[in-house]
């Protein structure tokens, strides 16, 4: 190989190592560069793991400080709670116990600038809830309370109510608050107090404690809180029942006592059972009225009793009462109120009981402030209507509303069961045809009047009235018009005795055949007199009608008066008995005393004073 040959070989190899130099050279760049990108990845690969990290950590710590939170929250309250439990139970006493809760709800009430703060447990009663106690109203501010069965519901399912917003705006539990604590309120918290599957109570708050807690712990403490209160208020519930249930059987047991003792007549044994009774639940008076036969609407006063007043207000609470019972006859649509059917004292028929309120809506002022009336009930049939009144406006209780209603139910049995055995006793001392006392009562009563006037020095007269020749008119018109002259005769002595004597004590009665007597206590001749010619001359006048026949009959009286004209019963029955054969003996058809026995009328030859 030439020279010039191997030159050019060199050449070509000197070249195409430059150019894998070059080469070389180039990938060694490129390949630093890949590196350095890669461990660019790496580095903000460590960088994002570490930042995860510190982030998982974070919220690791957050987590964990959350919990210290929550176990801090959970020991305040535990503590809050375990006080409250402690002290509760501590107090034997119902009331205080409550009260302390109140007090930690609404630890002041002094606070103005927490107007709206107040708390206060509810009694239910069924239908009826009663403010049992309560802390931030005064009394004026104390609402009367109505849960709907919404709340209810709630309150037994959930254990709790929370009202905010548009659901306390829109809730008719607010109507029952002042103006002002409803534009205050923000919001209302109800925890209900159930005993046996029963809802007996409810606690009602603005405001939970403590403060610091968060309110899912609050109402959790209050929960747990009210749950440990309903076994309490249960038995304590069931214990008043009963001692209220005890107390209204001996409260019955009194007014029965009342009605076993001896009366004179219903009117008296009634008078004295209301008086009693409106003494035991505190009225002031009571009115029994009877309904009217025939006119349902309509009806009369048969007992008043209770505290006197000046005659005018006396007129204006008499005018009320007889207003009320007329509101009974009505469709009652005024101030209704039963007892709630859960009552332990709830049984049929209606009971009334009205506020100062309802009676101002019904028309009747101020001067009742409540009144309950209760109907006389018996096999269906309303006999009548009680009606108790007081001044104060304070509303009568379940038990009083008992009381009464069971008094009602006894007088409609008690007052039936002596009409009727006054009926049969008046019935048994009455002449059938007459309608008079018969001859036995006549002897009885005589023998007391005589008596009492001897004791008293006062004038006891007797007025014998025989009809003129009956037996005439019975031969003559037949016997049935005898009979229609002995019920015309003894209409007119009842009539004519009332225009003067208005007394109780007079007895007029069928001595035997067409012979009647009138026993006057305390008048004297003249009256007796009086009276005798007043009967004479009216029947003188009266026309008798039987079977369209028209006649006119007579009669003749004789009158004595004890002391004047005789002390015993058989001197003055023999006295008066004299006076009537004078006044026969002398023409009939007139009235003569005892007085005028010792100078004697001559006497008319044809007259024979046998005969009629």
């Amino acid at each position: 190989m030439s020279i010039e040959r191997k030159f050019q070989h060199g050449q070509m190899f000197l070249a195409v190592t430059k150019k894998t130099s070059q080469i070389f050279s180039n990938g060694a760049v490129v390949g630093l560069g890949v590196i350095c990108i890669l461990q660019y990845f790496v580095y903000l690969l460590r960088h994002v793991r570490q930042w995860q990290a510190d982030r998982a950590m974070e919220k690791h710590l957050d987590q964990l400080n959350e919990q210290i939170v929550t176990i801090r929250q959970r020991k305040v309250a535990t503590h809050h709670e375990n006080t409250f439990l402690r002290r509760f139970i501590s107090e034997s006493d119902l009331p205080k116990a409550m009260d302390i809760v109140l007090e930690c709800l609404v630890p002041t009430t002094d606070d103005k600038s927490h107007e709206a703060s107040f708390a206060c447990f509810l009694k239910i009663e069924g239908d009826t809830v009663h403010l049992w106690r309560s802390r931030g109203l005064d009394e004026a501010e104390e609402p009367t309370i109505s849960l709907d069965e919404t709340i209810r519901e709630q309150l037994v399912r959930d254990g709790y109510v929370l009202l905010q917003d548009r659901d306390l705006l829109s809730c008719p539990l607010l109507d029952s608050f002042s103006p002002q604590l409803r534009s205050n309120m923000k919001q209302l918290f109800l925890f209900g107090i159930a005993h046996e599957d029963q809802l007996t109570g409810a606690l009602m708050t603005t405001s939970l404690y403590p403060v610091e807690a968060s309110r899912q712990t609050q109402i959790s403490l209050f929960r747990r809180l009210t749950q440990s209160l309903a076994h309490r208020v249960g038995n304590s519930v069931a214990l008043a029942t009963r001692q209220t249930e005890l107390q209204l059987t001996q409260e019955m047991l009194d007014l029965r006592g009342v009605s076993d003792q001896v009366f004179r007549d219903p009117r008296e044994m009634t008078e004295a059972f209301l008086d009693r009774l409106i003494q035991i639940i505190g009225a002031d008076r009571a009115a029994l009225f009877l309904f009217c036969p025939g006119n349902p609407i309509s009806c009369k006063p048969m007992v008043r009793c209770g505290d006197p007043f000046v005659s005018s207000v006396e007129a204006r609470w008499i005018e009320f009462e007889q207003q009320l019972a007329e509101e009974q006859t009505t469709n009652r649509k005024h101030g209704l109120q039963r007892l709630s059917e859960d009552s332990p004292f709830a049984s049929a028929g209606n009971l009334q009981i009205y506020n100062s309120a309802e009676l101002e809506s019904i028309g009747i002022d101020r001067l009742i402030g409540s009144a309950l009336l209760a109907p006389l009930r018996r096999n269906d049939k309303v006999l009548g209507v009680i009606c108790i009144t007081r001044q104060q406006a304070d509303q009568f209780t379940d038990s009083n509303g008992a009381l009464v209603r069971w008094a009602a139910e006894y007088l409609a049995e008690t007052i039936l069961r002596v009409q009727r055995h006054v009926t049969a006793e008046r019935r048994a001392g009455e002449d059938g045809l007459t309608q008079l006392a018969n001859r036995r009562t006549f002897d009885e009563r005589i023998r007391h009047e005589v008596k009492t006037a001897r004791e008293q020095s006062t004038d006891c007269s007797l007025l014998f009235v025989d009809l003129d020749r009956f037996k005439l008119v019975n031969d003559t018109f037949s016997h049935q018009a005898g009979d229609e002259v002995l019920r015309v005769t003894a209409g007119i002595l009842q009539r004519e005795v009332a225009r003067v004597r208005s007394t109780d004590s007079v007895l007029i009665a069928r001595y035997g055949g067409e012979e009647m007597a009138i026993i006057l206590p305390g008048v004297g001749i003249a009256g007796a007199t009086r009276i005798g010619e007043n009967i004479r001359a009216t029947l003188e006048e009266t026309p008798i009608q039987h079977k369209n026949k028209v006649f006119h009959v007579t009669l003749s009286v004789g009158i004595a008066t004890c002391p004047c004209h005789a002390d015993t019963v058989t001197d003055l029955l023999q006295a008066a008995d004299a006076a009537l054969y004078q006044a026969k003996r002398t023409g009939r058809n007139r009235v003569c005393t005892a007085d005028g026995l010792a100078n004697s009328a001559t006497l008319d030859p044809g007259l024979d004073a046998t005969q009629d």
